[in-house]
């Protein structure tokens, strides 16, 4: 940092303009620092829709527009500000050198701010189609939410930094000049910044104010969509609630079934008093099973279940007998 004497009269006065000058520049600057945030959001945006959208081309647009907001960090505006209200102090200020520097820097800032307002502004075009059509309108409304603050941020930051760009000029014939000039001498600054930013980056031929257009858009598409539903719910209405007679009353009896539901006959085991009775129910069910199984109680068992069935029946009336036996 280097601090050189004003060339002017009252040098104590000019250097208390420009620190002026200098501190409501950065105090702009730390109001406006959300671009960072804004920057990450869209990164992270662009790193969702990858898998969704592919080559579609708003995120094409989406990757424009962080790579634009890249190069404006790259700028590093505030310490270059930082820097020269370092420097000036009671008679002294920065040098000639360093306040062309800073007038380059705001230059290219305020071209970075212009190219981003055109690309957001081509890039709701394609968030209106989704939002209208219902493609993944969900990530559609965030990106618009986010490209809008951003539309309205990078308009009020170019404005100032025009303005800026302006009041640091008048300070450039004051200052001290160095031996060492880095500019070429046909280099010329721009006398206005916004008309040169004009000249040098058309306007694209969708308006501005795209971005409230689009809400616009979508606002009276769901408004007219609204007034379809409340039509339609009218007349649905009036033809549920449509009371007059057009026929014979039909008596209810007609409509019941005549037919009595079916019952199962279940045919019902008698409970055995003895090992004898067991064994002679289960005899009687074998042969039954082997001439007509229809006949025999036990014909819901298929032939496997029924085999188990004897033969535990079999093991058990054996165990029963061996123990009346012993006894």
């Amino acid at each position: 940092m280097i601090s050189r004497q004003l060339i002017c009269q009252n040098t104590a006065e000019t250097s208390a303009k420009l620190s002026k000058i200098l501190k409501k520049i950065r105090r702009s600057l730390e109001e406006i620092s959300c671009l960072d945030v804004d920057a990450a959001l869209i990164s992270r945006l662009i790193f969702r829709m990858k898998k969704v959208f592919r080559r579609d081309k708003l995120l094409q647009s989406m990757q424009k527009i962080n790579r634009c907001l890249t190069s404006l960090l790259e700028v590093n505006l505030p310490s270059t500000i930082k820097e020269l209200d370092d420097c000036t102090h009671e008679n002294n200020g920065p040098t000639k050198e360093m306040l062309q520097w800073a007038m380059l820097s705001l230059q290219r800032y305020a071209a970075l701010l212009h190219i981003l307002i055109a690309r957001c502004t081509t890039a709701v075009p394609n968030l209106n189609d989704k939002l209208s059509s219902g493609h993944h309108w969900n990530i559609a409304s965030i990106v618009l939410g986010v490209l809008g603050r951003l539309w309205v941020l990078s308009c009020h930051v170019r404005k100032k930094s025009c303005l800026w760009y302006k009041q640091l000029g008048r300070f450039i014939p004051r200052a001290h000049e160095m031996e060492d000039n880095y500019l070429i001498s046909s280099h010329n600054f721009p006398q206005d910044l916004a008309t040169w930013l004009e000249n040098l980056f058309p306007p694209t031929q969708q308006p501005a104010n795209s971005c409230s257009s689009a809400l616009t858009e979508s606002k009276e598409a769901a408004v007219k969509s609204d007034d379809a539903v409340e039509v339609q719910n009218e007349e649905t209405k009036s033809a549920m609630f449509f009371n007059e007679d057009l026929g014979e009353v039909i008596s209810r009896e007609s409509l019941n079934d005549s037919k009595k539901p079916k019952q199962k006959l279940m045919k019902q085991i008698k409970p055995f008093t003895s090992s004898a009775d067991l064994l002679k129910f289960i005899e009687s069910e074998k042969s039954l099973r082997k001439k007509d199984l229809t006949a025999a109680k036990t014909k819901h068992l298929k032939n496997k279940t029924w085999n188990r069935l004897y033969e535990s029946l079999t093991d058990l009336l054996r165990f029963t007998d061996k123990k009346i036996h012993l006894a």
